[in-house]
């Protein structure tokens, strides 16, 4: 994985990495939406429509040290364009844009006590994918057999490249629901994975503690190969219940390492397990 490196961060003294990070990924990705070059005019109102109050003059000296780095090239009176090692630290701020949210998130929660909006959603998609499965294991077709197997593989992949694999984990349950061919079940499902910054969280949550996605889904992928209903359905809800066990073993981390988180958390949640000690 390249280095990711705030371009021009001199320019922004004072401000903090993270909003470094987000400032640049949101420059490039809207060069790369564009279909021509864009110059820093353009560029200087777009940013402010998303909370970016630049001056034309600072925008100018950005995308310079953006095209001495190799991320963008001039293209005439135009303005600038995205190159290919461009889209490459495109992907990387992203990521990193993405984990610093997440971890942001993570902190949120901790202080308002959300561990139980979590625990409530987790619980609501146990049951609901103990459904999804059963119906995966009637209508599996060895296509989809290999199209999981494929997903899987990749999610190991980023894994053991240290990164989250979120996208694959969202992707290998919402397969399971298309082979199960409930469209109700699979939008309510959709609905439950995109509330908030939760995918993200859980995914963080996990790999903080130490919890291994990738090893649940080969449990429920076995199970399919099999056509094992009861131990498809059982390996669903083990994977929810160790999501949930997680949860709640990184918020006793939490609470530990900060009173200040467990005094919000006490006062924030409703109670399950929350109790300060005297």
């Amino acid at each position: 994985m390249a280095e990711l490196r705030t371009v021009g961060e001199p320019l922004l003294r004072g401000r903090p990495r993270r909003y470094a990070d987000a400032l640049d990924y949101q420059m490039l990705r809207m060069i790369a939406e564009r279909d021509g070059p864009v110059g820093s005019g353009t560029l200087e109102i777009e940013l402010r429509a998303h909370g970016f109050v630049l001056s034309a003059p600072t925008v100018g000296r950005k995308l310079r040290q953006f095209e001495v780095e190799g991320y963008l090239v001039k293209v005439g009176v135009q303005g600038r364009a995205l190159t290919e090692r461009g889209r490459t630290h495109l992907v990387e701020l992203e990521r990193q844009v993405i984990l610093q949210n997440s971890s942001q998130a993570l902190h949120d929660l901790v202080e308002r006590g959300g561990k139980e909006e979590i625990l409530e959603l987790l619980e609501a998609r146990r049951i609901l994918e103990r459904e999804i499965i059963r119906l995966a294991v009637q209508h599996a077709s060895d296509r989809d057999i290999e199209r999981l197997e494929r997903i899987l593989h990749e999610q190991e992949q980023r894994v053991a490249r240290g990164e989250l694999a979120v996208a694959e984990d969202v992707q290998f349950h919402d397969v399971l629901a298309e082979i199960g061919g409930n469209r109700v079940l699979r939008s309510l499902l959709g609905v439950l994975r995109q509330q908030g910054q939760y995918t993200y969280v859980i995914t963080h949550i996990r790999s903080r503690v130490g919890g291994r996605l990738a090893v649940d889904h080969v449990e429920i992928l076995d199970a399919l190969r099999r056509r094992d209903p009861a131990r498809a359905q059982q390996a669903v809800d083990d994977h929810l219940r160790k999501l949930m066990r997680d949860v709640e073993r990184y918020w006793r981390q939490a609470v530990r390492s900060s009173p200040r988180d467990e005094s919000a958390a006490v006062g924030g949640g409703r109670g399950r397990g929350w109790r300060r000690k005297r």
